[in-house]
């Protein structure tokens, strides 16, 4: 062995090429070395995963007795697997008890927590009742309301309570689920005497970065974008892809996930996690639920930030009340006025408030009464003067201005002097001068002679119609 060890060509570390002398003397190069590779630890392979899988559910069968545990720090995905894993296992008729005694972050009340965890390992011992066997010929038990009696039938005697002892039994447990605890002593605070807990039990333990050294069972797939994916397949594996799933199982695991990949958008996120939360969508998980809940507190760096303290103190900006005495209190009426038809005006005092001085407000606008616009114009129309009127083509005098009023009366109209080279028109009503007012004087002005009017039928000089005397200007 000692040749051997001589014998054997040790690679240079530092990846250097050495120089050995030659048997003249003369140095000669070393043939190069090429340092090895570091070996990379070998990937879980599919089916090495599926085996996982198939052993944990193995147990999870058999086992009648269930404990998920959690580390003393774990994080939203961790909870969230945790509750879907205890729900689920619930609803298989399976005494499944999830542990954990720390604080839960407020964001994952909506999954109702406190119906899931306990916070000690009471209810993982039996109570013990002991009586001694000579005295008890059989026991039976009964469900009655809230209660659960125990019937012993005594052989031969009469039992009292001086004849029963009690106790607490083992912790009775047949299966340990670990949700990415690495070493047994980073269990929840409660699961101190994790001794006597896992001293009979089987343990399975699933993480999904680096694999944890405690347990019988160490399923861990770097792979995986959370926990919660991982016991998504472990509960598809176990009742199949097609069989529903129950709300509040999709909606925990989906929210474990979405918390994990920071909303699907870093580097764990893969197609298959995208999948994966699609199905559990399918199958009633409530993405807007978890949108509103967990969006905003899944990273636990914005969580843990500093909040910064002001050095200076606040400037007070609110006005200080001023007590007023009564006679500073000055009270303005308000006076309105209203039309005629309306509600005669009524006194109001302003409204005076406290704390704030109080001054004199302007009187109120004046509102003029209602006029009767239709009496006015009639008014206006009766003491105006008549408007003029351009004299009428045919006629030797300037035409008299029809009157506002139209009252015309029919009277006898006297004969008017015929115009020379024009025909004798039909006589015409005129207006009353009465009605009409005074005419106004003009100018008298000569007039070309008119065109010959068309003379209807029946209006010729036959008819002889009385002529109009001029009019006096």
């Amino acid at each position: 062995m000692e040749n051997q060890n001589q014998t054997t060509n040790v690679p240079n570390p530092m990846g250097a090429n050495p120089v050995a002398p030659a048997g003249n003397g003369a140095p000669t190069v070393a043939p190069v070395v090429t340092p090895e590779k570091p070996v990379e630890e070998p990937k879980v392979s599919r089916v090495a995963q599926a085996d996982f899988v198939k052993q944990i559910i193995e147990k999870l069968r058999k086992s009648e007795n269930i404990l998920v545990a959690l580390s003393n720090n774990p994080n939203i995905d961790e909870i969230a697997a945790a509750i879907a894993m205890t729900i689920y296992l619930d609803s298989m008729q399976r005494h499944v008890t999830a542990i954990y005694s720390g604080e839960i972050p407020g964001a994952l009340n909506f999954l109702r927590p406190e119906a899931t965890f306990e916070t000690n390992t009471a209810s993982l011992q039996d109570f013990i009742i002991a009586l001694s066997k000579d005295k008890a010929d059989h026991l039976r038990y009964k469900l009655e309301g809230d209660y659960v009696k125990v019937y012993i039938t005594p052989y031969r005697t009469e039992i009292t309570a001086d004849d029963l002892t009690y106790s607490k039994g083992d912790y009775n447990v047949d299966f340990v689920l670990a949700l990415n605890v690495k070493l047994a002593s980073e269990l929840d605070g409660a699961l101190s005497d994790y001794g006597r807990i896992l001293h009979d039990a089987a343990v399975a333990n699933i993480t999904c970065d680096t694999p944890g050294k405690f347990g019988e069972i160490e399923w861990c797939d770097p792979t995986a974008s959370s926990v919660s994916e991982m016991i998504a397949r472990l509960i598809f594996e176990m009742q199949g892809t097609e069989k529903p799933l129950d709300k509040d199982v999709a909606t925990a695991l989906l929210t474990g996930i979405v918390a994990a990949t920071d909303r699907f958008s870093n580097g764990k996120t893969n197609s298959e996690t995208l999948g994966l939360a699609s199905r559990l969508m399918t199958m009633g998980a409530d993405q807007q639920l978890i949108a509103a809940h967990v969006m905003d507190n899944a990273n636990p760096a914005a969580q843990a930030a500093p909040v910064l303290e002001d050095t200076e103190p606040p400037v007070d900006l609110s006005i200080p009340e001023v007590p007023l005495s009564a006679e500073e209190v000055v009270v303005q009426p308000m006076n309105i006025n209203l039309p005629a038809e309306e509600t005669a005006p009524v006194d109001q005092p302003a409204v005076q408030g406290t704390g704030a001085v109080v001054t004199e407000l302007p009187p109120a606008p004046t509102v003029e009464p209602g006029k009767d616009y239709a009496t006015m114009m009639q008014e206006a129309l009766a003491t105006a003067p008549a408007p003029e009127m351009p004299p009428m083509p045919g006629m030797g005098m300037p035409q008299a201005e029809a009157p506002s009023v139209p009252n015309v009366e029919t009277m006898s109209v006297p004969t008017m002097a015929p115009v020379p080279g024009a025909e004798q028109m039909p006589p015409m009503p005129m207006a009353n001068p009465a009605v009409a007012g005074e005419p106004v004087a003009r100018p008298e002005t000569v007039l070309p002679p008119p065109p010959a009017p068309v003379i209807p039928e029946g209006m010729g000089p036959e008819a002889n119609p009385p002529s109009l005397p001029p009019v006096q200007m």
